[in-house]
């Protein structure tokens, strides 16, 4: 989603792109307010909304798996959201927003497989995690 889809009529944002881009919004200002990070606010959400892309297509795939949100709980590791308190509120975030979603809303079995999903991001954050302490240890 780096060049998200304007709308034919007047130029603005199409509404499944600022809905996702608000979401990486709300998002990346939970994470801020856990840790300090260097790089700016719009480059997070650059980021956060790539993962939200992945998490949304994983969602609406007609064979759903829950593996992209391992590969978010790495890259939020990665891009060193990492304090205790930055898992929860990515949790938090997504919880809520991600079955709220207009975009969403009919999937079969939505709730669960958002579950899923977030169960497979903290799987994914906690090796991660594990494998960055290890690694600091040698």
């Amino acid at each position: 989603m780096t060049t998200p889809p304007r709308s034919e009529d007047h130029g603005s944002l199409a509404p499944t792109a600022s809905e996702r881009l608000a979401l990486a919004r709300r998002w990346e200002r939970a994470l801020r307010t856990t840790a300090y990070t260097p790089t700016s606010p719009v480059a997070i959400q650059r980021v956060l909304c790539e993962l939200l892309d992945r998490l949304f297509d994983s969602l609406r795939a007609k064979q759903f798996s829950s593996a992209p949100g391992r590969m978010v709980g790495q890259r939020l590791v990665a891009s060193h959201f990492t304090d205790e308190q930055g898992l929860s509120r990515t949790v938090e975030v997504l919880g809520q927003g991600l079955p709220a979603s207009p975009e969403l809303q009919g999937i079969e079995g939505l709730a669960g497989k958002v579950a899923s999903l977030l169960g497979a991001v903290a799987a994914g954050y906690a090796a991660a995690l594990r494998a960055q302490t290890f690694d600091q240890q040698e």
